[in-house]
């Protein structure tokens, strides 16, 4: 053994270098071919709402599945929760006629918001709270479309980008969610993807008549 080695050891501020490999759960250069600097194309359309664990912040973004061409996803919008969630309910209220449902997870704020918006999103299953194997299909839509390069978001959005490839693998209920410091706006993208794909109601599909 080196001897300033040793001494290292003797002081007792010997500490090895740990190498920490983090399990990212997109892969880099799929999301970034997923990029376009196209307009959001017409669809039937959901929102993604995602509250922070620790109460600090809310994250609301969007989806649309077209009917020929990939998914789109979209960040609208994240405040702290000291904003208050009026902003959030007035928004969500004043397009209930667009959306096919409103995804809604997380802890502190969720039941509040529901209360806020249930007079105005009266439709059966219009609001979701997902279970933990929800979460997880959400994960694994996203996921998916992205590989699969069935989804894009609005290349200008950088901090979107910037949660989906830090984003890393947070076991739940025997999968997997998004994680990390930076994954409101990703979750909330799973979140809104998922219910656009899942949910039976389209408000502005054209009824037909005979």
């Amino acid at each position: 053994m080196a001897p300033d080695t040793f001494a290292r050891e003797r002081l007792g501020w010997w500490s090895p270098v740990v190498t920490e490999k983090l399990d990212y759960a997109l892969d880099k250069n799929a999301w970034d071919r997923c990029a376009s600097d196209d307009e959001k194309p017409e669809g039937k359309t959901a929102y993604g709402v995602k509250f922070a664990a620790d109460g600090s912040a809310v994250c609301l973004c969007g989806a649309v599945i077209p009917k020929d061409g990939p998914a789109r996803v979209s960040l609208i919008e994240m405040q702290p929760t000291g904003r208050g969630f009026g902003w959030l309910a007035d928004w969500l209220n004043a397009r209930y006629d667009r959306a096919s449902c409103v995804v809604i997870d997380g802890r502190n704020g969720v039941d509040v918001l529901v209360d806020r918006i249930k007079g105005i999103w009266r439709a059966r299953n219009s609001v979701i709270r997902p279970s933990a194997k929800d979460v997880i299909a959400s994960v694994s839509a996203l996921t998916d479309a992205v590989n699969e390069g069935q989804l894009t978001w609005y290349r200008p959005q950088q901090a979107l980008r910037e949660s989906a490839v830090t984003s890393i693998k947070r076991p739940i209920g025997g999968g997997y969610g998004f994680g990390g410091d930076n994954s409101l706006p990703v979750e909330a993208c799973a979140l809104a993807l998922w219910g656009a794909k899942t949910s039976r109601r389209d408000p502005t599909r054209k009824m037909r008549i005979g």
